[in-house]
């Protein structure tokens, strides 16, 4: 299964970040945990958990890893080239991903990358009634 399209109809709470990888203007992003909803067109109908895909985005042309310690600042994320690795939430606005979460437990992490599309192949999915 093969999406490029639709993001706000997926849902990337509580998903896990195993790998990230670069190259050229690719980032290739190792994920499992990803709900699709029924209203996704390429959902066939139905609630879905991808529970294992890889996600690539594409014409990446900037990224930006924050950690916030308090509500007031934000500080230099110490392993910026894999930031996040609990998603708690995800927006694409057209020109950016904007990712927020966990790393290691320790919240609260952002990562925005500066991409005009995306591509997620789903490898292992099941269906879910929740």
């Amino acid at each position: 299964m093969e999406i490029n399209t639709d993001f706000e109809k997926m849902s990337f709470h509580d998903a896990s970040i195993n790998d990230v990888s670069r190259s050229d203007s690719k980032i290739t992003i190792v994920l499992s945990g990803i709900f699709i909803s029924k209203e996704h067109p390429g959902s066939n109908g139905k609630d879905l958990i991808v529970q294992n895909g890889v996600m690539t985005l594409y014409n990446a042309s900037n990224e930006k890893s924050l950690t916030w310690l308090n509500d007031v600042a934000s500080v230099s994320h110490k392993t910026p080239e894999y930031p996040i690795d609990e998603i708690m939430n995800a927006k694409f606005d057209g020109s950016t991903f904007h990712f927020d979460g966990f790393k290691e437990t320790m919240p609260w992490h952002e990562w925005f990358i500066q991409a005009t599309s995306f591509n997620l192949v789903a490898f292992d999915v099941v269906e879910t009634t929740s």
